[in-house]
């Protein structure tokens, strides 16, 4: 069961008067991928797509060691003037920013099920995420997201251009993500699923002791 807030708010295709926003949300480790979506945007850029392309990060601030790490490390080729940080935010204010992008980033190299995935998701948010750990089931790919090879910064430029550049699909795939999401998170359904456990041990127990 995820926060109220992702239950109470869709996203709908944005406005591209300014241009497109990737959103990703990470925390300030090293593991959390920022230096794939970081080279992926530096790519996307450079390949110029036609339209300006800006990465919104939820989680961190330019300020951390994260950040200033992934700066280092790439050089020149660090896209600094095309991000935007926006710290540690609550939930409604982490889907009023998630609603504002038009596709949504899980670059990480270790996961297991990631919540900031299924927020995204059950929002329907278009998604793509690196295909580690428990993520390739909480994805049918290219159905309700995308999935791309761990730390391959080349195949996510390319997905999130592709995606960025075909509303049919985004729209497409924000569809099967809404459907995929209230199936996986519903909430009359876990709790019954968790009694039904619980239930079933008790009963479990009762017949051993029964039995001695």
């Amino acid at each position: 069961i995820l926060d109220e807030a992702y239950y109470s708010k869709k996203w709908i295709y944005p406005n591209t008067e300014n241009g497109f926003l990737v959103h990703v949300t990470i925390s300030n480790n090293y593991y959390k991928g920022l230096e794939t979506i970081c080279e992926a945007l530096y790519r996307i850029i450079n390949i110029n797509i036609g339209v300006n392309v800006t990465l919104q990060i939820a989680g961190i601030k330019k300020s951390d060691s994260i950040y200033k790490i992934v700066k280092k490390m790439m050089g020149n080729k660090f896209p600094d003037s095309n991000i935007v940080t926006l710290g540690h935010l609550n939930s409604e204010q982490l889907v009023d920013n998630l609603c504002k992008a038009h596709l949504f980033v899980m670059p990480s190299h270790i996961e297991n099920n990631s919540n900031s995935l299924c927020e995204a998701m059950k929002i329907g948010m278009p998604c793509i995420a690196s295909n580690v750990g428990g993520i390739g089931s909480l994805i049918i790919n290219n159905f309700d997201g995308i999935l791309f090879q761990n730390g391959d910064s080349i195949s996510l430029a390319g997905a999130i251009k592709e995606l960025l550049l075909n509303k049919e699909k985004l729209i497409s795939i924000s569809q099967n993500a809404i459907k995929s999401s209230d199936e996986k998170h519903d909430k009359e359904k876990i709790i019954n699923n968790l009694l039904a456990i619980y239930n079933s041990i008790v009963n479990d127990v009762s017949n051993n002791k029964n039995n001695k």
